[in-house]
């Protein structure tokens, strides 16, 4: 009886675990579609593993125990798969995307999963290995260069050239190279530098290759990223396969909620959330920096360096394959082999110095041809950074900041070459006695500029002052230019003087007046002309002067233009200057400067003086001055009677001390 009610009691558990046993479609949060099994039947219920049967306690109930186990593994197995074809589903609606497979589709996420991460680890490693293969390739560079240097020397020892060097000024472990003099000193230096750059020629190949593969996994180049990706995946997928069907299901579903949290917050920290139940998947993500790091120093694109000892095993790989039988032993093979690796090291660099050209540096920040205060030339390959120029500079400056500022002390001489307007040629207001009678005044009417209504009423009023002529002396002609001399100019005393030196018919020598002087020298004119002159010298310094041209001509210099205190009629315009320079010293920014300043003008007339358009002279007195008939009375003395010009001279001293330019 008690046996019976266990029969009865068992099949009753077996209904419950089926009723129990219906899941939902947990990892999407969606029902289940469909019922696996209708427990309410108290009738066999058919499926493909066999009838169940609830009628006979005796019968049935051993049979249903194993078909039982049997169904209940079959449900297990149908429920995965639906769960992922919903996954698939899923996924494929997310990433927009037809996926063949739940395995393709789930690929998918597993790389999307650590996409970000690895592109924000491998823009942080590009930067670190793009710092580490700038500094290795200057040092490379360096070596490079003091091997090519050492070449160039033994090349100037064996053809004799002991005591000079092409580049003296350059430094090799601490040691000028024009002081390297012994052949046998050269090879050990030369020893001790090799080794170092095939050491760092093989450190630039491993960074170069690991910061191409940094490249390739940024750009998502199809090869690099490629292998990357599948190299990522397959450990994944060992990952993902060393759990049962179960805990895959948990673990693709903690993969998709880490990856949508990723994605909603794309400025935070890259670290695992703590959803419940996830700790023990966090060893699925593989990604950090050490992980990339290895990756892509181990991944080896193109062929490998000749300096890696990667390439002195596959030479032994290659010898131990083919040549094996021409050795007695391996210790002779390796022998052989590193001796072969060591020759060819050695040619490697030897084909790099043939190509490698050294050139003349110096630090010139302000690009003016002179080197920085304090600074040495460099002697090397390319340019040792910002400032530097190729060459040979011309001086030391006192200011690499300014092209203007050359010199910490410099003497310069200055001279003034006026030889293209000579002071005494007989041309121009310098003429004398040219003209043999009034009919020459007419020829100088025709040939003026004068417009021909102009003209016409010049010769009129020529004509006219000819009748008046006849009755006019010398001295008549005097007197009538000194009273309007005096009259335009309102300085009596220098006028009269001027007038007694052209009446007296001196030319051989030069007139000096302190009332000329003083009146010119504090005329306005003549400040103007100072500062132009000051200006003139100024650039002169900027733009002449160099360490080896210490010489400043200035060519043609002219002087100042004097219309008040007297000297429309007494100087007028300057003829020339000449500067006589007892002391130039350029201290940088600041020049001084001891001088004296002559200034020249010739007192007589040429063609133009005698008639003026109105529209070209420079205020009412000299119109009317141009105009006049003393005007024309000093023009006849001059040109026709033959009273001759002179020279007036004026000079002063200029002294400019820490003068800025």
């Amino acid at each position: 009886m008690f046996f019976l009610f266990f029969l009865i009691t068992s099949l009753n558990a077996q209904k419950d675990v089926l009723i129990n046993y219906e899941k939902t479609d947990e990892y999407l949060n969606q029902k289940s579609l469909y019922d696996i099994y209708d427990a309410n039947k108290t009738s066999g219920s058919s499926t493909e593993l066999g009838n169940l049967s609830f009628l006979n306690p005796i019968n049935d109930v051993f049979t249903n125990a194993a078909n039982i186990e049997i169904a209940k593994s079959q449900i297990n197995l149908e429920w995965v798969k639906k769960q992922n074809l919903l996954i698939q589903e899923y996924l494929s609606k997310k990433f927009n995307e037809t996926f063949a497979s739940y395995d393709l589709a789930r690929n998918k996420m597993f790389i999307e999963s650590e996409n970000d991460k690895v592109l924000k680890l491998s823009l942080n490693l590009k930067s670190q290995y793009s710092n580490q293969l700038t500094a290795v390739n200057l040092k490379n560079a360096k070596n490079l260069d003091e091997l090519k240097l050492l070449q160039i020397r033994i090349q100037e020892i064996n053809a004799g050239n002991f005591n000079n060097s092409q580049f003296p000024f350059a430094i090799i472990d601490g040691i000028y190279l024009k002081d390297f003099k012994d052949l046998n000193i050269i090879s050990q230096k030369w020893h001790k530098i090799a080794p170092i750059l095939m050491d760092g020629l093989d450190s630039k190949a491993t960074i170069q290759n690991a910061y191409n593969n940094l490249i390739g996994i940024i750009a998502n180049d199809k090869d690099i990223k490629g292998k990357f990706d599948n190299f990522i995946l397959n450990l994944k997928i060992n990952y993902s396969n060393s759990y049962n069907d179960f805990e895959r299901l948990h673990l693709i579903q903690y993969v998709i909620n880490y990856y949508n949290w990723i994605k909603e917050n794309p400025s935070g920290p890259l670290v695992i959330p703590n959803f419940s139940g996830a700790s023990k998947f966090y060893q699925f993500y593989r990604v950090n920096d050490q992980f990339i790091n290895n990756y892509v120093i181990g991944t080896k694109l193109g062929s490998i360096s000749i300096f890696s000892i990667d390439y002195f095993y596959q030479l032994l790989a290659t010898a131990r394959t083919s040549f094996s039988n021409q050795y007695v032993d391996g210790s002779d093979m390796y022998s052989e082999v590193q001796n072969q690796w060591e020759r060819e090291k050695e040619q490697a660099i030897e084909n790099m110095l043939n190509n490698r050209n050294i050139k003349k540096w110096y630090l010139d920040s302000d690009n003016d041809g002179y080197h920085a205060k304090g600074s040495s030339p460099k002697a090397q390959s390319t340019s040792p950074g910002i400032g530097w120029r190729e060459g040979v500079s011309k001086g030391e400056d006192c200011d690499d900041t300014n092209a203007k500022y050359k010199f910490s002390s410099l003497n310069v001489s200055l001279s003034v070459d006026n030889s293209t307007k000579p002071l005494y040629e007989e041309s121009g207001d310098f003429r004398s006695g040219d003209l043999k009678n009034f009919q020459g005044i007419h020829d100088v009417i025709n040939n003026s500029k004068l417009n021909f209504i102009e003209k016409v009423n010049a010769h009129y009023e020529t004509y006219w002052d000819e009748f008046f002529d006849k009755f006019m002396t010398n001295e008549d002609y005097i007197n009538n230019l000194r009273d309007f001399a005096e009259w335009t100019t309102f300085n009596d005393d220098l006028v009269n003087e001027m007038i007694d030196r052209f009446k007296k018919g001196d030319s051989n020598t030069h007139f000096t007046s302190n009332n000329l002087t003083n009146s010119l020298l504090g005329s306005d004119g003549f400040s103007s002309f100072k500062s132009e002159l000051i200006k003139i010298i100024k650039n002169k310094i900027i733009n002449d002067v160099t360490e080896k041209n210490t010489k400043i001509i200035i060519r043609n210099l002219g002087g100042p233009i004097f219309k008040d205190n007297g000297g429309l009629f007494s100087w007028n315009a300057s003829h020339s200057s000449n500067l006589i320079v007892s002391n130039l010293v350029i201290n940088c920014k600041t020049f001084t400067m001891s001088a004296k300043l002559i200034m020249y003008d010739r007192f007589g007339l040429d063609n133009d003086d005698l008639y003026s358009q109105p529209f070209d002279v420079d205020g009412i007195d000299e119109y009317i001055a141009r105009n006049s008939h003393a005007m024309r009375g000093w023009f006849i003395l001059q040109r026709i009677k033959g009273f001759k010009p002179f020279i007036s001279e004026v000079s002063t001293t200029i002294n400019l001390s820490n003068e800025n330019f």
